[in-house]
């Protein structure tokens, strides 16, 4: 989240919306899948970014992301309730930042 430019207050209370909206997302994945137990990584790619990975992030509101990698990270996890692969999106604006959580997928085994 490119928050340059933003008043201190805005970026806390943003940072703090985006920290619960992780937290509920949480929740719910505990919910369908039941408690976690063991995850392996199955494989990991990372590439630098298409243009069709420039348009979405623009779209996000996000700056110069020209030098950045878009991450695809599969792993295989198993839950009380429900095992199966977990394929996380990353994407990174420049070698030195962190990584920017676009989205994720559950496949049941």
């Amino acid at each position: 989240m490119d928050l340059s430019g933003v008043p201190q207050e805005v970026a806390d209370r943003m940072r703090e919306d985006h920290r619960k909206m992780d937290e509920t997302q949480l929740e719910k994945m505990k919910q369908m899948f039941g408690d976690f137990e063991s995850c392996s990584v199955v494989s990991v790619k990372v590439n630098p970014l298409t243009a069709a990975d420039l348009e979405f992030v623009k779209m996000q509101g996000a700056k110069d992301y020209s030098a950045g990698t878009h991450a695809v990270i599969t792993c295989k996890a198993k839950f009380s309730k429900l095992s199966g692969r977990f394929g996380f999106e990353l994407i990174k604006k420049t070698p030195e930042s962190e990584y920017l959580y676009e989205a994720y997928r559950f496949e049941a085994q």
